[in-house]
């Protein structure tokens, strides 16, 4: 019985350590090709690059890609997925309490010891690595004609769609829900409202994203009112707007 038991711990660690056992490694994409080549390999890819994407594989996966022709690089070894973070300041503050094992322009991902955790106070301004792998696309030539196009009056014309009088209907009606904290009946019926003006506007998809949020001494579910429209000139770029619509005293959302 006992000769079992050891055997079945020891079988626990060696599966332990296999499981922590992958790579970070960097994959630079040069056209198409490359991507539908990286597609087959179904790849674990947690964040896009200027030049392609960062994976957390296998060393056996990352044997294999290097042996496809495709350009990899080893960022990091022996990483466990759940220990890295994103971060999502625009100074260098986490760079000094954080082990960066990855950087890219304004893009850092660290090494946070024990596990990245959002709950914890002094890690809020950390990003966990998606959960789900990224689709894998190359977008070098858009994303160029994208820059070369001449967009000059784009924000003119932009701006000229939206009138004044709009704006302070909504955010009337939005501050008519008083109090718009974590839980409350009033946040709750200004979600719905911004859900069905988002349907309304003609949105390709309006859902809503939730997660809970300890508050006023107890867990509260809030929610994310996600809309998104797929442009038809240029489908695989993304333009994200954010905004909270919670109102309280340190942040009085309009």
């Amino acid at each position: 019985m006992r000769t079992t038991l050891k055997f079945v711990t020891i079988l626990t660690l060696l599966l332990s350590t296999a499981a922590i056992a992958s790579d970070l490694v960097k994959v630079t994409l040069s056209n198409r090709d490359d991507a539908q080549l990286l597609r087959s390999y179904s790849p674990d890819a947690v964040l896009k690059t200027n030049s392609g994407y960062l994976l957390i594989a296998e060393p056996s996966t990352t044997a294999q890609l290097s042996a496809s022709g495709l350009k990899v690089d080893t960022v990091a070894s022996a990483v466990n997925r759940d220990e890295l973070a994103l971060d999502l300041r625009l100074d260098n503050y986490n760079q000094s309490r954080y082990s960066s094992v990855f950087s890219e322009g304004a893009i850092r991902v660290y090494r946070v010891p024990g596990g990245f955790d959002p709950t914890r106070e002094d890690q809020p301004t950390l990003l966990a690595l998606p959960h789900q792998p990224l689709r894998i696309v190359f977008e070098e030539s858009s994303l160029k004609e994208f820059v070369a196009h001449d967009q000059s009056s784009t924000p003119e014309r932009l701006l000229g769609t939206i009138q004044q009088d709009s704006l302070y209907s909504y955010t009337a009606r939005l501050q008519s829900y008083y109090r718009r904290v974590a839980g409350s009946s009033s946040i709750f019926l200004a979600r719905d409202w911004i859900k069905a003006k988002f349907e309304s506007f003609g949105y390709d998809s309006v859902y809503l994203d939730g997660w809970s949020q300890y508050f006023n001494g107890k867990t509260n579910q809030c929610y994310n009112v996600v809309a998104t429209k797929v442009g038809t000139v240029y489908p695989e770029i993304e333009i994200i707007v954010g905004a909270h619509y919670d109102g309280v005293t340190t942040s009085p959302a309009g």
